[in-house]
């Protein structure tokens, strides 16, 4: 079930691009396996510009292993940023492609959404969730920049940088106070 999810989504990031069809086109026949979690698939690049479930116990020519935490990374940190969270290990111009195409391949929403519902109501919901995302991003950082300055100033739980440094000096300072202590005490 995960598995057909999958591949239909891919299959039409594909479709909406043609020169990442291109690309899988050229790789035609050659097994990808996708590992995240306990979670493990295989697909087939066809030559068709699509991907295709490919048996369990093919040996795969590229893996691509996504961290856990991938997605939420994504929400926080943005697409540009999930190239972080992902290896890819395998034959060198295969994984180059597939490197290529996961970076650029973007889902048109916008697109999408117009055979549904018509073109502007489509481009007036996608800019309503755009706006949405980036007050919520905002709204986020308030709270995270709100809860660090109650828990630094307000009510002291947390140490300020230039407080932990302070404190890290004083304990240097007597560290060598106690050594020079000790000295003294040795020689009486």
């Amino acid at each position: 079930m995960i598995q057909a999810s999958l591949l239909l989504i891919v299959n039409h990031l594909l479709t909406q691009e043609p020169w990442a069809q291109d690309k899988v086109r050229a790789q035609a026949g050659k097994i990808v396996a996708i590992k995240t979690g306990t979670l493990e698939l295989r697909v087939e690049l066809t030559g068709n510009g699509t991907v295709i479930a490919a048996a369990n116990d093919a040996t795969p020519h590229a893996t691509l292993t996504f961290a856990p935490d991938l997605l939420p990374h994504i929400l926080q940190h943005g697409m540009a940023a999930a190239a972080q969270k992902v290896h890819i290990a395998g034959e060198a111009e295969l994984v180059a492609v597939v490197g290529d195409v996961l970076q650029h391949l973007r889902w048109d929403a916008e697109q999408d959404l117009s055979r549904l519902v018509g073109d502007i109501p489509a481009r007036r919901l996608t800019q309503a969730a755009k706006t949405f995302a980036a007050h919520s991003e905002e709204a986020a950082q308030r709270l995270r920049e709100n809860f660090a300055e109650y828990f630094t100033e307000e009510n002291p739980m947390l140490v300020t940088r230039p407080q932990l440094e302070a404190h890290r000096t004083d304990l240097h300072a007597l560290r060598d106070q106690i050594a020079r202590l000790e000295k003294r005490m040795q020689k009486l």
